[in-house]
C-alpha cells in the first residue's frame, strides 16, 4: 500500500548505526539498519533524486496508525522532494524495514505537543549529536579515552558533553 508523506505531526530522527542499541529502544519487528546496505542510507535533501532508492526507514506503531496501517512493515511512503517547471511533484520512494517500540529516553515527550509518533532515518553523516554508551564501573577510564580521542581527531573544537540523565526525559 502506498501513502504520501506526512510528518508535519511525527517526529524524525536522523541517526546513525546502532541508536536503537545505544538508547536502548527496542526493536519489536522487521530489521535495523545495517552497515554496507546502501539503501538504508538517506542522503541529504540536496542530494536525492527520484530515479534512487527506495531507502530504508523505521517506525514506531504510533506514526504507523496514523497512515491507517496496523503494522507499517513492507509499506511505502514518498517524500516530496521538489516541482518541476510544470508542477509536476518528484518524490523519493521510502520503505518501512522496521517497527520500534517506546524509546526509553527522550529531550522532550513530544506526545505532550502533538507529535504523532516516530520516524528514523539512517543519516550516520548528518546526526546532530554523538552518543556513547559507556559502563558506570569504567566511567572515569571511559570519560578519559573520550576526552583524548576526541583532542586527537578534532584539536580545534571544544568537546562539550553531558550525561544522557541530566538532559534526557526518561
Amino acid at each position: 500500500s502506498r501513502s504520501n508523506y506526512e510528518t508535519n505531526n511525527k517526529r524524525t530522527y536522523r541517526v546513525g548505526y546502532d541508536y536503537l542499541q545505544t538508547m536502548e529502544t527496542p526493536l519489536v519487528a522487521g530489521r535495523d539498519f545495517e552497515l554496507g546496505r546502501n539503501s538504508d542510507i538517506l542522503p541529504p535533501l540536496n542530494q536525492r533524486r527520484t530515479n534512487a532508492g527506495p531507502f530504508s526507514v523505521l517506525m514506531d506503531d504510533r506514526a504507523a496508525q496514523t497512515f491507517g496501517w496496523d503494522s507499517a512493515l513492507g509499506e511505502s511512503i514518498y517524500q516530496l522532494i521538489s516541482n518541476d517547471e510544470e508542477g509536476t511533484e518528484n518524490a523519493v520512494e521510502l520503505n518501512i524495514v522496521g517497527a520500534v517500540g517506546a524509546q526509553k529516553y527522550q529531550l522532550v515527550d513530544f506526545g505532550n505537543f502533538g507529535s504523532e509518533g516516530n520516524m528514523y532515518f539512517l543519516q550516520p553523516d548528518q546526526a546532530n549529536y554523538l552518543i556513547i554508551k559507556a559502563s558506570r564501573d569504567n566511567l572515569n577510564d571511559a570519560l578519559n579515552h573520550i576526552d583524548t580521542t576526541w583532542s586527537r581527531l578534532m584539536p580545534t573544537i571544544g568537546l562539550q558533553r553531558d550525561f544522557i540523565d541530566n538532559i534526557f526525559y526518561i
